[in-house]
């Protein structure tokens, strides 16, 4: 991940860190996480923008090798398929990508133990991980007084509520 962080963000390789900020529970920021700048790469600015258009290429033109994953996600992403040979089992699946590809956010990889090729294997993975991230295709959240009630009421979120006959007779088949 420290490799393609540093692809993303233009050679230079930042300290990992998960929050950018630490707020109240009324959204005051009590701390904000700035990035600290550890060292550069070195690398031309053109052979690094090759690069990384190349890995927006493999995920968002036809043909590449996440692109069956990436090439209509609303936000674009880099990123490369990768499969490890395993001489004791089945291959390893690594998926590694940046997004958005023009202003960065975050970087993952994906790896999937004994799980064959990348694209099959990891590259769904890593989507869903992106979806979660920038809040694509995400069920709706309840207000939080919803919540509450439809814990009352023993439902799950987002779910009908059962029949009376259902809830008394729960094993009765039609």
């Amino acid at each position: 991940a420290m490799v393609i962080s540093q692809v993303a963000n233009d050679g230079i390789y930042y300290r990992p860190h998960l929050i950018s900020k630490i707020t109240d529970t009324n959204n005051k920021i009590i701390k904000e996480i700035n990035p600290v700048s550890i060292r550069k790469l070195e690398i031309s600015p053109k052979t690094l923008q090759l690069i990384r258009a190349s890995l927006r290429d493999a995920s968002t033109i036809e043909g590449g090798t996440s692109s069956y994953h990436f090439k209509d996600f609303p936000i674009k992403v880099a990123g490369k398929t990768g499969t490890a040979e395993n001489p004791h089992g089945k291959d390893h699946g690594l998926f590694m990508a940046f997004a958005p590809y023009d202003d960065p956010e975050v970087a993952i990889i994906v790896i999937i133990p004994q799980g064959g090729y990348g694209a099959v294997a990891a590259a769904p993975i890593a989507k869903k991980i992106l979806e979660t991230i920038f809040n694509i295709n995400q069920p709706p959240v309840l207000p939080v007084a919803e919540q509450q009630k439809q814990q009352q009421n023993n439902q799950v979120p987002n779910q009908p509520a059962l029949k009376q006959e259902e809830q008394t007779n729960p094993t009765k088949q039609n």
